[in-house]
């Protein structure tokens, strides 16, 4: 009886033994120029894109704190009431970015599931601060997921060298 107490007591001090579909929140986001990043707490795996060479995906659980620091975030900054595709309507001249990130999220918390798609190619939009914080959130998730051992470890993507010539 001892053993067995000791075993339910060691098991409910984990917090990376609840399975994702009992979990009451977790979120699929993918990142990067082309989305190809993805971070799958439905399916505890992370995709990291190498860029000339493919895509490699691995097991990746985060921690129920990691979970509830996001989902808090994105409580924080209202994200359950950003429209479903995320365009941000400027009148302003603003600078414009040819190759900019796209992100792609999949959130359920508790029976709410949430999706969001934002091309995020405008330079400082004025009079709307939901880009910013929209940024804010995808910055801390990031944060979280490079701080992981199972990411660091992770090949870094190879990129073309590109070279630049100017003629004066």
């Amino acid at each position: 009886i001892f053993f067995l107490g000791l075993s339910a007591l060691t098991i409910s001090c984990t917090d990376q033994g609840t399975s994702p579909a009992d979990r009451h929140f977790n979120i699929r986001f993918k990142y990067g120029v082309t989305a190809r990043n993805e971070l799958n707490t439905f399916e505890n795996k992370f995709t990291k894109d190498l860029i000339l060479d493919g895509t490699v995906t691995i097991p990746f659980v985060l921690s129920d704190n990691d979970l509830a620091a996001i989902e808090g975030k994105l409580t924080e900054i209202d994200f359950f009431t950003y429209p479903d595709t995320f365009i941000v309507q400027t009148t302003d001249t603003v600078g414009y970015i040819s190759h900019h990130s796209t992100f792609i999220f999949k959130v359920k918390s508790e029976s709410i599931i949430k999706t969001l798609v934002w091309a995020d190619a405008i330079v400082a939009p004025l009079g709307d601060e939901r880009p910013s914080k929209l940024r804010e959130a995808i910055a801390f998730i990031r944060s979280i997921i490079e701080s992981k051992p199972e990411y660091q470890r992770l090949p870094a993507a190879r990129v073309r060298n590109l070279r630049c010539q100017w003629n004066m």
